[in-house]
């Protein structure tokens, strides 16, 4: 077994995530520095309610997608704010499985990136605990519908960035005790 491709895999990653960094910062606007944390708008024609968590090694910060987000939107940023140390153990620990999986399977490399999804799935619940535990603010929204055909809901859970919408509005969500996974195979099946 080859590990050179491991420490390589490392950097891709990391730079991926510092060129995203700096891709946003470099489109956005400071608007103001409060507790380490840079707050940014960003200049683009976005009119939404939702904003972005920079975590790099040069500074912390968040950016506003636009002029008026709500404070559960900031909350859940925050939460994400402090996942900074998980994230980067993730990585590079994701960079050195998928180097070894990409040398000897695809069924396990497809099996890392499931891992990989769940993970993500964990830090936004994460988020929005800590939106919930800390500042007493839960997700809101409007588009909240849950599909009725198990494949579009499965469809939701490995497309979206986030855990869907109507999972992240019911109540056993913010409760510590159910599992990410429990959820998930709770509303799939």
């Amino acid at each position: 077994m080859n590990l050179l491709p491991i420490p390589f895999m490392i950097v891709v990653l990391v730079l991926i995530n510092e060129v995203r960094n700096y891709r946003l910062l470099r489109k956005s606007i400071f608007l103001y520095e409060c507790c380490n944390v840079k707050f940014y708008r960003y200049r683009g024609k976005k009119d939404d309610d939702n904003a972005i968590t920079i975590t790099s090694f040069f500074g912390n910060g968040i950016v506003l997608l636009s002029d008026s987000v709500s404070n559960s939107v900031i909350y859940h940023e925050l939460g994400h704010l402090r996942q900074k140390k998980e994230l980067y153990l993730f990585l590079i620990t994701f960079a050195a499985a998928f180097a070894i999986a990409f040398s000897y399977d695809v069924v396990l490399l497809i099996l890392l990136l499931l891992v990989y999804k769940m993970f993500f799935a964990h830090l936004e619940r994460e988020a929005d605990l800590y939106a919930y535990t800390i500042h007493n603010v839960k997700y809101n929204t409007q588009k909240a519908t849950r599909p009725e055909r198990k494949i579009a809901r499965l469809k939701a859970w490995i497309f979206d960035l986030h855990p869907p919408d109507w999972v992240r509005t019911r109540e056993e969500y913010y409760d510590r005790r159910k599992n990410i996974i429990c959820l998930f195979l709770e509303d799939v099946f």
